[in-house]
């Protein structure tokens, strides 16, 4: 199957991570950023978000495409694919956190009527009003395990 990654830029080591666990499972893999080892060290995660916007999360920001809306390149990527996958790590003390960009996306796939998937459980509803309006979008959780995603030719009836 061929499953889109969706996450923040905070977490692109971690993408990386998932990203070879599910290609060792049989799955292809995209991702909206293509940059692995283009990542600052130690890691993301102490850049502001301003900083992040500023293309300081790479060494060489001229690498990313200028003038492409990220919203259509997600749309694209979002049709093309057989499942989405959000990789929501804690972020901001938020475990599960999922960020505006990322609801967008899962919505998009909603839409395309594609199995969307969230690694790690939601924080509750009561505490982050957001998740009520993802959860409308019938998300599974992977319990932060990936075996968890169903094998091939068990997805119909997810999307």
């Amino acid at each position: 199957m061929k499953i889109l990654l969706i996450n923040s830029e905070t977490f692109l080591k971690e993408m990386n991570v998932i990203k070879e666990q599910l290609e060792v499972h049989g799955h292809s893999t995209v991702s909206l950023f293509d940059a692995p080892e283009e990542v600052i060290e130690p890691d993301a995660q102490t850049l502001t978000d301003k900083e992040m916007r500023a293309g300081k999360v790479y060494k060489d920001a001229d690498k990313r495409e200028a003038g492409t809306s990220d919203k259509l390149k997600a749309f694209g990527a979002i049709c093309d694919c057989d499942a989405v996958l959000a990789l929501n790590f804690q972020k901001n003390q938020v475990p599960g956190y999922l960020g505006a960009g990322m609801i967008m996306e899962l919505a998009m796939a909603y839409t395309q009527q594609k199995p969307i998937f969230v690694l790690n459980s939601l924080p509750s509803p009561e505490s982050h009003r957001w998740v009520r309006e993802v959860n409308q979008l019938q998300p599974h959780s992977l319990l932060g395990e990936i075996k968890n995603l169903p094998k091939n030719g068990q997805w119909a009836g997810l999307g």
